[in-house]
């Protein structure tokens, strides 16, 4: 039986996923605007994807390449507990779209593809190694 999908993230990244609960947990987990670039970072920084830009304004978050580089644009407001599927701040969005500027800077992948989600799990891995 397949797992619940979990609230902010799309159906196939929940089933696919092998660190489930770490996801699950990352996208009930608040983020300042403050905090979010640093979290980025330093996992940038231990996933060696190299030259990140992080841009603000964007409503659900996005990420890949921009202008040859890695990417992400993230959400100005946090996330208010509770909502997480109607957008806003959080670790698991960062870490989510920080997967897409993992998958272009290695070239593998594609939009949520098995992957995708193995980049994704490498994250999670790190985000739960230094939380």
């Amino acid at each position: 039986m397949r797992p619940k999908r979990i609230h902010g993230e799309y159906s196939r990244v929940s089933w696919w996923t092998t660190e489930y609960e770490t996801l699950r947990s990352a996208h009930a987990t608040p983020l300042t605007r403050e905090s979010a670039p640093l979290l980025a970072g330093a996992l940038a920084e231990l996933r060696g994807i190299r030259g990140l830009t992080v841009e603000w304004g964007y409503p659900y978050g996005r990420g890949g390449g921009k202008r040859g580089r890695p990417w992400i644009g993230l959400p100005r407001d946090q996330m208010m507990p509770g909502f997480e599927s109607l957008g806003g701040l959080r670790v698991g969005l960062v870490l989510h779209e920080l997967a897409h500027a993992a998958c272009f800077q290695f070239q593998v992948g594609a939009n949520h593809s098995r992957d995708y989600v193995r980049e994704l799990d490498r994250l999670l891995r790190e985000w739960k190694a230094i939380a």
